[in-house]
């Protein structure tokens, strides 16, 4: 149902149904803080405060990928993982650590609302063990997340970054990781299964 509406400026735009907002956010030409409305709400709010926009929700609906056609377009695999990184833009260095990682980007969790969609950063992987190797990628942000009231220095904000160089072995290190906890939730779901048909 096509029910939302963005304002820019002093203008309306719209209406638009949940896919197609997604789809907007994805393409860069919609972001978390533009103000949305719909019938039923009492005021224009950001898109992120939104219950069908909030982060929890987006995050529900890109692990479950395959399921929802306006993710379909991610070619790999996405899964849950903190790591601390290393990030950096040229002109200032932040620590910051990863909420879920692919072989293809990362959301990263960091100190500055400065960034911005379009931005080129370099991402230092920092080894979690021994077994792990250290490596850099270059990214590009795709995506920020926040709302007005986390708008202040030192609050940390969610980017979403495409990784567009990698270091040698990066890849490879990557979908270690990627493999590694995806092995764990099929392994897990196994055993659930077997406890299930034995009980």
């Amino acid at each position: 149902m096509k029910e939302w509406y963005i304002a820019r400026g002093n203008k309306k735009y719209g209406p638009y149904s949940v896919d197609e907002l997604i789809q907007l956010r994805q393409q860069g030409k919609a972001f978390e803080y533009d103000l949305v409305w719909k019938q039923g709400l009492r005021q224009w709010k950001p898109l992120v405060q939104t219950e069908e926009f909030s982060a929890h929700t987006m995050a529900e609906r890109a692990l479950k990928a395959e399921t929802c056609a306006v993710f379909n377009r991610r070619q790999h695999p996405r899964v849950r993982k903190l790591i601390p990184v290393l990030v950096h833009n040229e002109l200032e260095f932040w620590t910051a650590r990863t909420l879920n990682i692919s072989v293809g980007g990362a959301l990263l969790e960091l100190n500055t609302p400065y960034l911005k969609p379009g931005d080129t950063i370099h991402v230092h992987f920092q080894c979690e063990n021994s077994e792990d190797t250290s490596f850099s990628c270059l990214g590009v942000v795709t995506g920020k997340r926040f709302s007005h009231e986390r708008l202040r220095f030192n609050t940390s904000l969610q980017y979403s970054v495409r990784f567009d160089e990698k270091d040698q072995g990066a890849e490879e290190q990557l979908q270690k990781w990627v493999q590694d906890i995806l092995d764990k939730k099929t392994n897990s779901a196994e055993g659930a299964k077997h406890v299930a048909v034995n009980n």
